[in-house]
Order: structure tokens, then C-alpha cells, then sequence
């Protein structure tokens, strides 16, 4: 068996390796060109799979590292951003809603907050 078929074989069974190109993000020529440096046996295949793969081991370390009490604490400082916005919406309207209606009383009132 040439160089070329024992890669094809090789990939046949690396499924994980081979997925790697169909997701675009590296390609046969690459691989091959690995493959012959290292040829299968390397540690190189484990390193690039899991450099390219996304594993559930990978999300919960993630999620480990997350401070939970900073989290809370920009979702709390998130949530009195949108209040504030909210309530410079909810005063525009309401000014708009003094102006439409002509109303001479209204604007006094505009004035007198």
C-alpha cells in the first residue's frame, strides 16, 4: 500500500480527522502533509482534533472558570441600564403625547417637572 492510500485508510478510520476538512477548517493536502511528517502513531492528531473540535468537556470547563458573582453582577448593572432606558422612553412619550394634544395646561406641567 503507497503513502496515499494508507492516509486514505488512515482517515477512513480518524472520521474525527477527516471531519475536520469538512467543516472547512483545514484541508486533505494540509493533513497529508502532516501525515507525512508524523504519520499516524503522533500525539499531532489528538492536539489538532481537539484544537478544531468543540467537545462538551470544552463548554464545561467554561463554564467552570465563569465568576458567578461578577455575572450577577453585570446582569444586575444590565437590568438598571434598561430601566433607565426605559423610563427615558416612557418620559419622551409622554412629553409627545403633551405636545399633540395642544393642550396649554400639558405644557406648564412639561415645565413644572
Amino acid at each position: 500500500m503507497d503513502k496515499r492510500e494508507a492516509f486514505k485508510e488512515f482517515l477512513r478510520k480518524r472520521k474525527d480527522i477527516a471531519k475536520i476538512v469538512i467543516d472547512g477548517k483545514s484541508t486533505y493536502q494540509k493533513l497529508y502533509e502532516t501525515y507525512d511528517i508524523y504519520g499516524e502513531s503522533s500525539e499531532v492528531w489528538d492536539n489538532l482534533v481537539s484544537s478544531f473540535g468543540f467537545s462538551a468537556r470544552k463548554v464545561v470547563d467554561y463554564l467552570k472558570k465563569i465568576d458567578m458573582d461578577k455575572l450577577d453582577q453585570n446582569v444586575s448593572n444590565i437590568e438598571k441600564a434598561l430601566g433607565f432606558l426605559e423610563e427615558i422612553v416612557t418620559n419622551k412619550e409622554a412629553k409627545k403625547d403633551i405636545f399633540k394634544r395642544g393642550n396649554n395646561d400639558g405644557i406648564e406641567r412639561l415645565f413644572d417637572e
